[in-house]
């Protein structure tokens, strides 16, 4: 089952296959639809490193968030750079979180 939360874990890449997946595209077409709107963001060559924060982020993306994300996605950016964060900062790690649990991104209108 796909995970909501990153891990530090790496993923593998898939044989691509020729099916259509999510977003109405083949997982090599998303893949590379992500990494050109990513690469205004991040470093191409830090998004192509598995064990990169970036990597990790990225691949985390593709092949574990059960969001599954488009490249057209209005949220996707923002969804990325809390992954890059995640990774940076060793979120697997974590023993505790202050966030009010009452508040989320949506409300409020943000």
């Amino acid at each position: 089952n796909p995970s909501t939360v990153p891990t530090s874990s790496i993923a593998t890449a898939p044989i691509y296959s020729t099916e259509i997946q999510c977003c109405g595209m083949t997982a090599k077409e998303r893949e590379e639809n992500l990494q050109n709107v990513l690469k205004d963001v991040s470093d191409i060559n830090l998004i192509s490193d598995s064990f990169s924060p970036q990597g990790k982020a990225f691949n985390w993306l593709l092949y574990e968030d059960g969001v599954c994300m488009c490249p057209n996605d209005s949220s996707l950016v923002q969804r990325y750079v809390m992954a890059v964060f995640y990774f940076s900062t060793n979120g697997d790690s974590w023993t505790s979180c202050s966030a009010d649990p009452e508040e989320t991104d949506c409300e409020g209108g943000a």
